[in-house]
């Protein structure tokens, strides 16, 4: 990494700003909305009037939903803009046909691909990976094999990202060459004995696939389950479906940016290259409904399936958050199966409850909104089973723009304990800054709540020179100047990398922090003098941040 700008003491979080979108090509998707069926048609008019609200307030250009019951898609629609024409020549609006890069949702697929082969006998799911790829040699200190069941369910304890083809690469390496620059790096932890979710360790999973079937990774796909599932608007690369039906996807920072998110193929192209349609993902989650079958075709056995969709178990019993593949949880008492997908731009979220078989795939093309699309998932699955049980669901409310008088009285510096929390007025918006994300603050009198993209919730209550968020206060406390930032650390402060992901060092409240992937704040802890540990949490647990300094100590 090369230093890039100015030394920062701080960062200064700010929010967003609109700016317009770049250029697209001009060529219109047809228009595929399907409309609601009778029993889900109320369900879909309150749908439509909260996402209109929801897209406008959060400036989410694209946004696209389906809704899935057993073998049926009951509802299909698209909101916002999709494409802008050049020259100013109109707009092409989104629908469910709309294209979205679906993100770590790939993965599904990649797995099911993986495990159609174990079934064939081609692969063994608890066989050590080095029997079909003899070269693939991390650094693994504790004599454990790494199993492609591990690979998929996220406990063979390699890094996060590849040192080529990561998340952060634009020169599209190929998969073969970002899966073996994994010989560069060390396990974090051995296999079997924790969970860390692992981009990497999918595309070692899916270089399996072109290993032992000897075709792209990308073509196999298509033959042996995109196409069987009548995904025909899937494909894992780009191509001239994508180049005229891809939404134009957008990203912001905090500093107030927008622009026109990067477009580059991802090496790990399994684990989250995909791209894709609500209709398209709804079909998967149809053959999901009907144990692995689409017509008279068994695409993967039921057995197999089953095994995907229920949780792992650790070596002591303990029930692990993933499948094989899946991640498992529960909506209001239902056992749930279930992906999010986050890549440039993009923000995409697949879920679907095991027992009543109905299902919702949302997709918006804005950098990291998962945590609306997730609330819409989520509300949108609970309307359902209303729907099925004959109950009636209150339409969902919009939280409301804070006066300029309550903004002002309330900013300032806040602590509970040693933690420390900054409320500030940016525009007209109300911002809490402190732990991982900068969050907006909305609501009327008497009623606050975290409400931004990242995420809805948890309520704010306000009182005279304090705030408390569950069980936690944080009372107002003397706004002064930091103390000098150490000047060991001050040839480490500032910006790296590219800027379409730029990463960023700054000091505060006496340590260094991090801000990476342009929204996740991350406090360092000093190893030794250039080596700095993520927290036991987040993107990046485990692993460590090296600097390398020239010879005036600057990184």
């Amino acid at each position: 990494m090369k230093i890039k700008s100015i030394l920062l003491r701080a960062l200064v979080p700010v929010w967003l700003l609109t700016i317009g979108l770049l250029d697209s090509s001009p060529a219109q998707s047809p228009s595929e909305n399907i409309p609601p069926s009778d029993a889900y048609r109320a369900i879909a008019t309150q749908l439509s009037e909260f996402i209109e609200r929801e897209i406008k307030q959060k400036q989410i250009p694209a946004f696209s939903i389906a809704l899935v019951d057993g073998d049926e898609i009951v509802w299909a629609h698209g909101f916002g803009v999709a494409r802008r024409v050049p020259n100013n020549a109109g707009e092409i609006p989104a629908d469910a046909q709309t294209i979205y890069r679906v993100g770590s949702v790939s993965k599904l697929l990649s797995d099911v691909a993986v495990v159609q082969l174990v079934e064939q006998g081609n692969l063994k799911l608890d066989a050590d990976i080095r029997e079909v790829l003899p070269d693939f040699a991390p650094e693994n200190p504790y004599g454990e094999p790494i199993t492609l069941r591990q690979l998929m369910n996220h406990t063979s304890g390699l890094v996060r990202e590849s040192p080529d083809g990561n998340y952060f690469d634009p020169t599209e390496p190929s998969l073969k060459d970002t899966v073996y620059s994994l010989n560069q790096t060390k396990l974090v932890h051995a296999p079997n004995t924790r969970t860390k979710y692992s981009n990497a360790a999918v595309s070692v999973a899916g270089y399996t696939v072109e290993t032992v079937t000897g075709q792209p990774f990308s073509e196999y796909l298509k033959e042996s389950l995109l196409d069987p599932l009548g995904m025909s608007s899937s494909s894992y690369l780009p191509n001239e479906q994508t180049d005229k039906r891809l939404a134009d996807a957008v990203m912001w920072s905090y500093d107030g940016r927008r622009f026109a998110a990067p477009t580059f193929t991802l090496g790990t192209i399994p684990a989250g290259n995909l791209y894709s349609t609500v209709i398209d993902l709804g079909r998967f989650m149809s053959a999901i409904f009907n144990d692995g079958r689409v017509g008279d075709r068994q695409v993967i056995s039921r057995e197999l399936l089953t095994e995907m969709l229920n949780p792992q178990t650790s070596p002591d019993g303990q029930r692990r958050r993933y499948g094989i593949g899946f991640r498992i949880g529960e909506l209001d008492g239902h056992a749930t199966f279930e992906h999010g997908g986050a890549v440039y731009g993009f923000a995409t979220q697949f879920r679907g409850l095991r027992d009543k078989k109905l299902g919702v795939i949302a997709a918006a093309s804005l950098d990291v909104a998962n945590g609306f699309v997730s609330r819409v998932t989520d509300e949108t699955l609970r309307r359902m089973l209303a729907a099925k049980e004959g109950k009636w669901v209150p339409p969902l409310e919009s939280s409301g723009t804070i006066n300029l008088k309550f903004r002002y009285g309330v900013s300032g510096l806040y602590a509970n304990g040693d933690e420390r929390r900054r409320l500030f007025g940016f525009g007209d918006r109300l911002m809490l800054h402190g732990g991982t994300y900068n969050q907006e603050i909305r609501g009327n009198p008497g009623k606050y709540i975290v409400d931004d993209v990242l995420g809805h919730g948890p309520e704010i209550k306000f009182g005279t020179d304090e705030f408390t968020i569950g069980d936690k206060t944080w009372k107002r406390i003397e706004d002064s100047l930091p103390a000098e930032c150490p000047p060991r650390w001050l040839g480490l402060i500032g910006e790296y990398g590219w800027d379409h992901n730029t990463l960023f060092i700054y000091e505060k409240d006496g340590r260094l922090w991090t801000l990476i992937e342009w929204v996740f704040h991350y406090p360092l802890t000093e190893v030794s003098e250039n080596v700095f540990a993520f927290p036991d949490y987040g993107l990046y647990h485990q692993e460590h941040l090296v600097f390398e300094r020239d010879e005036s100590g600057t990184a």
